[in-house]
């Protein structure tokens, strides 16, 4: 070996340790009595977790599975949601922090309701035989079967009961009835002929009452006093009626249609059907979610609308496919907000939820069935 290449070669190896020292005392150096920084996590982020795969910076999914029926804490900071399989989760809002507490559930769960202390959960399962609901008492890890003549049921938003429609054409029996949680002491509250009843048991005491939605059929909403059995129209033949409510009962949100589903317009009103705001889009109002101040919400909708679909008989059959943006609409003036487009047409917004500073939605994609994170503040 000549003594010039020799030469440079113990140059390069120089040169080598310098740049090794230089970046120890750079980057992992620290004095006597300092702690070596953690790394930080830039503000707006995503954390890390098995749970979070981020699709862009402000979307990501936060759920290692498919899930079932999110909802917030009873302090209203965390997000709780079942698995499909198993397990009772808790997270934050951008998917920090998972905890899972153990629940088996049946095959086939389809959705649960959750009591107001987030103590109790209604699962539904649905199968070829028909459906079953259970009442599971979460802290004395009980399950209760309910009547198999129980066909719709809610909790009370503001107490521990429970109302119901009971059908039982064989026995003849046909009534809204309302209970404890696990469904004993029922009282009948007001027989009815109706036979594919909803209801939602409102803050307040008040029962709502509509039938199955379908853009082919005009829909009733009514009121119900369980204490008078008095029965109030609220919103009268309305074509594709679907609806959702605030928290406290005071304002909600519903759907209507032209003939054959056609022409879908989301619309507010007070709790007695008066102060109807029509809110200029095109959605469904389970793909909405109440601000925490109910005078605004935000919805998932379809950027174009498809035209040949029947709202929203076509999309409970998940023949709905389209690119969603979010949008901030307030429930009194109608103002609009544009919050976020998503990436493709392969998200379909449902069961949405807020973050308590209303910073960050939190929904279920019906394509793959996950729970995703959207941060809503640039």
């Amino acid at each position: 070996m000549s003594r010039k290449r020799t030469f440079f070669i113990f140059l390069a190896m120089v040169i080598l340790v310098a740049i090794g020292v230089a970046v120890y005392y750079f980057f992992f150096y620290t004095k006597p009595g300092e702690q070596p920084s953690a790394p930080q996590q830039q503000v707006g982020e995503f954390p890390t977790g098995e749970n979070v795969a981020v699709i862009q910076e402000r979307l990501a999914r936060i759920s290692t599975g498919e899930v079932v029926s999110p909802t917030s804490s009873a302090d209203g900071t965390k997000v709780l949601y079942l698995g499909k399989q198993r397990g009772i989760y808790e997270s934050g809002f951008d998917g920090a922090d998972l905890k899972e507490k153990p629940f088996a559930a049946q095959q086939n769960l389809h959705n649960v309701l959750w009591s107001a202390d987030r103590n109790g959960i209604i699962a539904t399962y649905t199968n070829a035989d028909g459906r079953k609901l259970f009442y599971y008492d979460l802290s004395q890890t009980t399950a209760t079967p309910y009547a198999p003549d129980v066909r719709w049921v809610s909790f009370e938003k503001n107490g521990a009961g429970i109302a119901y429609h009971q059908l039982d054409e064989l026995a003849g029996v046909n009534a809204i009835a309302v209970a404890r949680a696990d469904g004993s002491s029922a009282q009948t509250v007001f027989p009815t002929r109706l036979k594919d009843v909803r209801l939602e048991f409102l803050a307040g005491g008040t029962i709502a009452l509509w039938t199955a939605p379908s853009g082919f059929v005009e829909s009733t909403l009514w009121s119900l006093d369980p204490a008078t059995r008095k029965l109030s129209p609220v919103l009268a033949n309305i074509t594709g009626l679907t609806i959702a409510w605030s928290p406290d009962g005071e304002v909600l949100l519903y759907s209507q249609t032209a003939g054959g589903g056609k022409n879908l317009s989301l619309y507010a009103a007070a709790k007695d059907g008066t102060n109807v705001q029509q809110l200029g889009i095109a959605t469904l109002p389970e793909k909405c979610a109440f601000a925490n101040d109910a005078t605004s919400v935000v919805c998932a909708v379809p950027k174009t609308l498809p035209a040949d679909l029947v709202w929203p008989d076509d999309y409970y059959k998940k023949l709905y496919t389209a690119t969603e943006e979010l949008w901030q609409i307030n429930v009194r003036t109608g103002a609009q907000n544009k919050l976020f487009e998503f990436p493709s047409s392969s998200f379909d917004a449902t069961d949405l939820l807020l973050s308590p500073d209303d910073a960050a939605l939190v929904f279920v994609n019906r394509k793959d069935g996950y729970l995703y994170s959207v941060k809503l503040t640039e």
